[in-house]
């Protein structure tokens, strides 16, 4: 199972009653109901395609465009994406449980290897050091943003590691 299969992954959970449950915001929404396994496998095949996706998006539209361009895919994505999402699960019944934010941590730290956690820890550090000399150089808005962007991924890493290395063996 590779890196795009975890991430769609970690969007599904079974609730206490036992149905197959999709959070398309993850902790900061509402599950839905799902009907189906064949619309879980669906939901999953469409989750994945939307990661493989934004990604490449998005460095593209930052080497062509810069912030403003990212900032406006961004947007445009996320309003895409709300839309789609609203017309996809109307009629579903709404999960009873919320997914809370450990939790949500917690599924993505069982679902991803370690040394992908370490590797991914590593990257935000090494990038939250080039927003420490954008702000040195005087660059203080994008310095800053990397700074916070990058640090707390970087917290969320460090927590899904030792999330990890207290899984029993």
């Amino acid at each position: 199972m590779g890196y795009f299969d975890r991430l769609a992954d970690s969007g599904f959970r079974t609730t206490a009653s036992g149905a197959v449950a999709f959070y398309p915001y993850g902790a900061m929404g509402r599950g839905y109901v799902l009907q189906s396994e064949a619309e879980r496998r669906q939901l999953r095949a469409v989750a994945k395609g939307i990661y493989l996706v934004s990604l490449p998006l998005l460095v593209a539209a930052q080497l062509a465009g810069g912030a403003v361009c990212t900032f406006a895919v961004v947007v445009g994505f996320l309003a895409g994406y709300a839309v789609y999402i609203r017309l996809l699960f109307r009629g579903h019944a709404q999960a009873d449980e919320r997914l809370r934010f450990k939790e949500a941590m917690q599924r993505q730290a069982q679902l991803h290897r370690l040394p992908s956690l370490i590797f991914m820890e590593a990257f935000s550090i090494a990038i939250m050091v080039l927003g420490l000399d954008l702000l040195w150089h005087g660059k203080l808005a994008l310095g800053a943003l990397v700074v916070a962007v990058f640090g707390f991924s970087s917290c969320i890493r460090g927590y899904m590691i030792a999330c990890r290395l207290k899984e029993p063996k």
